[in-house]
């Protein structure tokens, strides 16, 4: 316990505080023109349960369900690697989310779906789901996108993510001091390292280039230029710096935030058209069968 003195307008008085670890929220739900947006700020130990909770609170008790769910990373800047797994499992009923490879042995981990965290394996149910990134969505956050882009479980909008993909771990010194040791490399389930490359927005909004007008008739035609570059993102190398830097600057990193309005129009129009959704994730699917099939 602490013990203070406070003095107001002349009066003293004694005040006994106790020590407590202060958990601050990590998600937050609203409500907009009829569309759960879910905004994610970073990976806690109670972020999973927290949204979990949002999501089952906007998604009851309603006579027509929501069309789906916006889930904003924008800003995000990671946190615990069990969480973003969590995440993701509630909106996946199979595959995988990421892997981790290093030298040592003990780095080779992969994390898979379940059907054990909601009934059915998946929250929404198969609803629509439009991610949220920007060029300072990272690590943990840029797992969440990757894992349900690549199951074609959700559209991603907005610029090329941060593209932190290293995990870090904690060795204790004899001298009671800590080392924080780069352990193992985050890849995505198509098979790219993160690092220094990051998440490929199925529908670029960088630089202000586009509306929502100008999408949705894009997707009437089946053009998406950012998926052209789905093959090379699959399969340049971990050290081709150049490359990856030359990729990123398709749809250039950008710090969107909650200030641009644009994501959010262009997610919201989307999510209302299931015509344009569909359009979205096949062109994305096909982009990726035509990469493995390139591949030798």
């Amino acid at each position: 316990p602490l013990r203070l003195a406070v003095t107001r307008a002349g009066a003293e008085r004694a005040v006994t505080l106790r020590r407590g670890l202060v958990s601050t929220p990590t998600a937050f739900m609203s409500i907009e023109d009829g569309v759960p947006h879910l905004k994610v700020t970073r990976f806690s130990q109670q972020t999973v349960g927290l949204a979990r909770r949002l999501i089952e609170e906007a998604f009851s008790g309603r006579e027509q369900p929501p069309p789906g769910l916006i889930l904003d990373l924008r800003g995000n800047p990671g946190g615990l690697l069990d969480q973003a797994v969590g995440l993701s499992d509630l909106f996946l009923t199979k595959g995988d989310i990421v892997a981790t490879r290093g030298r040592h042995p003990q780095t080779m981990q992969s994390y898979q779906a379940t059907q054990t965290d909601v009934p059915g394996g998946d929250i929404l149910k198969s609803l629509p789901i439009l991610v949220l990134v920007d060029g300072k969505t990272a690590s943990a956050a840029e797992i969440v996108a990757a894992a349900l882009q690549a199951d074609d479980r959700a559209v991603v909008v907005g610029t090329t993510s941060y593209g932190k993909g290293t995990v870090q771990t904690v060795v204790a010194m004899p001298n009671g001091g800590e080392m924080t040791l780069t352990w193992s490399r985050f890849y995505t389930p198509a098979g790219y390292a993160l690092h220094g490359l990051g998440v490929m927005p199925t529908v670029c909004t960088a630089e202000g280039r586009t509306t929502p007008e100008a999408v949705m008739a894009s997707l009437a035609s089946g053009a998406l230029p950012a998926i052209a570059n789905a093959a090379r993102w699959r399969s340049v190398g971990l050290f081709d710096v150049e490359g990856r830097h030359a990729l990123r600057q398709v749809c250039p990193p950008e710090d969107h935030g909650n200030r641009d309005a644009l994501d959010l129009d262009i997610a919201q129009a989307i999510l209302l058209n299931p015509g344009a959704y569909r359009t979205a994730l096949a062109a994305l699917a096909g982009a990726q069968r035509a990469a493995t099939a390139d591949k030798p």
